[in-house]
């Protein structure tokens, strides 16, 4: 058996310090966004004191407290 390699993500992590900078931002990139995993959105966007998440197939902000 072959062991599959993934790819590394090679984007740097963009940052958002609003909730409604990140909003902008996803209505403008929805197409691509809505194909990838939290997990994997999670590493390539920070929203300040936010994570992103899935709840019954829909992307929501889930409030995180960084400690």
């Amino acid at each position: 058996m072959e062991i599959p390699i993934i790819e590394t993500i090679q984007s740097p992590k963009q940052v958002f310090n609003t909730i409604d900078e990140f909003n902008l931002y996803y209505h403008l990139h929805k197409s691509e966004i809505d194909g990838l995993s939290t997990n994997k959105l999670n590493k390539m966007y920070q929203i300040k004191n936010y994570k992103i998440t899935k709840l019954n197939g829909v992307f929501s902000l889930k409030k995180w407290d960084p400690k």
